[in-house]
């Protein structure tokens, strides 16, 4: 449930009202962290998909890939729209050569599960693809040269 963990503890507050919930007890635990440059450089070969959803700190994880990045074909990244994070991690995206799609987070019934995200949150999925052929990310130019007729939910914004 969105809010129930963060690094940023006055998120989670404002998360929890938005939520018309009583704030959760807050508890703190020092963890180890390590870049995802450090993490992946044992790795080898492509990256095919990259999910980051690391309550905040987004950005911080990304800009963690360093000599990472030409290897990630795909991304999936879980955005809260706070202080401009939404248009940061977009265009540190693009930058990075990735067409992109952005989607608002809402709530859903999935096999009976029904899941409340209030658009209030400003929670938002950003996709991006560089392979080049997945139509649904190929902007409209990269189309005609490549023939590809992108489908019609696919949008740069």
């Amino acid at each position: 449930m969105p809010g129930e963990s963060t690094r940023h503890l006055h998120e989670h507050h404002e998360q929890q009202l938005l939520l018309n919930q009583a704030p959760w007890r807050h508890e703190t635990e020092p963890v180890v962290c390590a870049t995802l440059e450090r993490i992946l450089s044992t790795e080898r070969g492509a990256i095919v998909l990259l999910k980051v959803d690391v309550e905040g700190d987004e950005l911080a994880a990304l800009r963690s890939l360093g000599s990472v990045w030409p290897r990630v074909r795909h991304c999936a990244v879980e955005v809260r729209d706070l202080g401009g994070r939404l248009s940061a991690v977009r265009e540190l995206l693009a930058d990075m050569g990735f067409e992109l799609r952005v989607a608002a987070q809402g709530s859903s019934l999935v096999d009976g599960y029904l899941t409340t995200i209030p658009l209030e949150l400003g929670l938002y999925y950003v996709f991006g693809c560089r392979c080049g052929v997945c139509p649904e990310f190929v902007s409209e130019k990269a189309a005609k040269r490549r023939r590809i007729t992108p489908a019609a939910s696919a949008s740069s914004t």
